[in-house]
Order: structure tokens, then sequence, then C-alpha cells
């Protein structure tokens, strides 16, 4: 692999974690606890509430949380985490029926 396609799979890169039923911890999440950062609210579609904040793998990586009432989803490296966390989110509504 050549350092330009292993630059494209770098950027390419996308964490998903959701946990089922997380929100119990949301408060302790969305407050940074353990992080780098304090993160910052955002609207996220699908989500009851969702915050961003930088320094998740790399220090200048961005991450964002993001409930449902019930479940947690957190994004990391994504080039664009809302939209990720936007598309996770609308997933599992999906398969939830």
């Amino acid at each position: 692999m050549g350092d330009d396609e292993a630059a494209a799979v770098v950027t390419a890169r996308l964490d998903a974690v959701a946990p089922p039923g997380g929100a119990w911890e949301w408060d302790r999440l969305a407050a940074g606890d353990g992080r780098r950062d304090v993160p910052v609210p955002v609207d996220v579609a699908g989500a009851t509430e969702a915050v961003r904040g930088v320094g998740a793998i790399r220090p200048d990586s961005s991450y964002l949380l993001a409930t449902d009432g019930v479940n947690v989803v957190e994004i990391m490296e994504a080039p664009d985490v809302v939209d990720a966390a936007e598309r996770v989110l609308s997933a599992m509504r999906d398969a939830a029926g």
C-alpha cells in the first residue's frame, strides 16, 4: 500500500460505539468525565441530547456523544461526527422497528 492509499484509509476511519441502554450514564459522559476537554452541546437529528469535543483517540481528533434517551452513541474519528451520529441513530431506530 502506498502513502496515498494509506492516507485515504486513515481519513476514512470511523469508530462508533453504541452500548445498549447506556443512557443511565449520560450526565457523566456529557460532562466530559475522563476526557481531555469539556464537550459542548450540539444538535443531532434523532438525539434527545448530544455533545461534541476534541481529543478522543488522538489529541486533535473530534468525538461526539449522543443519546436517544435510552442508548448512547459515541462517534470518533469520522470526517463529520454529526452526520455519522445521525446515521447510526437512524439505523438503530430502523432496526428497532
